[in-house]
């Protein structure tokens, strides 16, 4: 399966045909150098999203695409850990003799699997160059007794005896191979490290680490057990089933909302978003952010920033249909801008969104 076959199963965004161009999300970001330095900003990038047909659509809210990134992050994170528990669940063996013979890690792994006619029984191999380490994680303690009376993989006499899986990682440790020690706690499963991305709400989604993921995780694990004692209850109690749904969106358990916040909560999340930032970037050159949110008419705005005291990135989000007022009125949407022509009478003007219900990792 694709990974884009993955994400659309997990998608909770519904198709939608030929979408009006006017209602598009934008982003656009600009960079104010300080100190009298001209702001230079890019064209407007459109934030898409994946519906459930596995075609990619513009984002209707950013609600709608922050929750899919955090979707496919807590998805990762939760395959990351079954990847780990996987490897804990292994019992490994060194195989000696094949220093030399070009053997790669595949063509031992198909060794083993033959000699044990078992092509499931190797989970892993790790071979340092010229083969004169290999260790070979197996599924069962079984497989580990008979696979120590292999005597020969590909033409080459080997010895193969029980070991750790301690014993590669110290092999490493020691930098007898380049590279080969894990630092996957240093990055995120993309390979960036955690808290970069690009700019705009990216930079603030890359700030969803393993820990944070884990927080959420767990949280809908628990809001999810909560809906399935709740539902069993009303059975028994022959409640109807209109009433239990009422009860379940009363309580905050909407299976839809609730990932990774209810949409009321989506100022507080981003928000906290913000905080990791900080934590995150305390040491950078853009180590202070800011997020807001408001409406101009009935259309949604984001507005969002990374900087420092002489200057910084800032973002705005938009529905494409504001972009002509953008360029010619920004001080309408909230910016201080002193060489703007006389405002038209009928635009509309930034409203600051009041404070909404808070959100923790934790829950509330």
């Amino acid at each position: 399966m694709s990974s884009d076959e993955a994400r659309a199963r997990r998608s909770l965004v519904a198709p939608v045909q030929n979408p009006a161009k006017g209602d598009t999300l934008v982003v656009i970001e600009r960079t104010d150098y300080g100190q009298g330095g001209r702001a230079k900003e890019s064209r407007p990038h459109k934030l898409l999203v994946l519906a459930t047909n596995g075609q990619w659509q513009p984002a209707k809210s950013l609600f709608e695409y922050v929750q899919q990134e955090v979707i496919e992050t807590c998805a990762s994170t939760i395959e990351d850990e079954e990847s780990r528990n996987d490897k804990l669940c292994e019992v490994h063996v060194e195989v000696h003799g094949l220093w030399g013979t070009g053997l790669s890690e595949e063509e031992i792994k198909e060794e083993i699997n033959s000699f044990l006619k078992d092509r499931w029984a190797v989970k892993s191999v790790k071979a340092n160059e010229g083969a004169s380490l290999v260790v070979v994680g197996l599924a069962s303690e079984d497989a580990v007794d008979k696979a120590c009376a292999c005597q020969e993989m590909g033409g080459h006499v080997v010895t193969i005896i029980p070991t750790s899986r301690d014993r590669w990682e110290v092999y490493c440790a020691e930098d007898v191979v380049p590279d080969a020690r894990d630092y996957s706690d240093w990055f995120d499963d993309d390979g960036v490290a955690e808290g970069y991305g690009d700019n705009g709400p990216d930079t603030l989604l890359s700030c969803v680490t393993r820990d944070f993921a884990k927080c959420i995780i767990e949280r809908r694990r628990t809001q999810e057990r909560s809906i399935r004692t709740l539902r069993v209850v009303a059975q028994r109690a022959h409640v109807p089933i209109e009433c239990a749904r009422h009860i379940e969106a009363y309580a905050a358990l909407s299976a839809r909302d609730a990932i990774p916040c209810q949409r009321a909560q989506l100022p507080a999340f981003m928000e906290r978003l913000v905080d990791k930032y900080r934590e995150l970037r305390w040491d950078s050159d853009l180590s202070d952010a800011f997020v807001s949110s408001g409406f101009m008419g009935s259309d949604e705005i984001w507005k969002g920033s990374f900087g420092n005291d002489y200057g910084g990135e800032m973002w705005t989000l938009f529905p494409r249909k504001l972009l002509k007022q953008y360029r010619r009125q920004r001080s309408s949407f909230g910016y201080d801008e002193w060489d703007e022509p006389e405002p038209e009478e009928d635009i509309a003007w930034f409203v600051e969104r009041p404070p909404g219900p808070g959100w923790t990792p934790e829950g509330g």
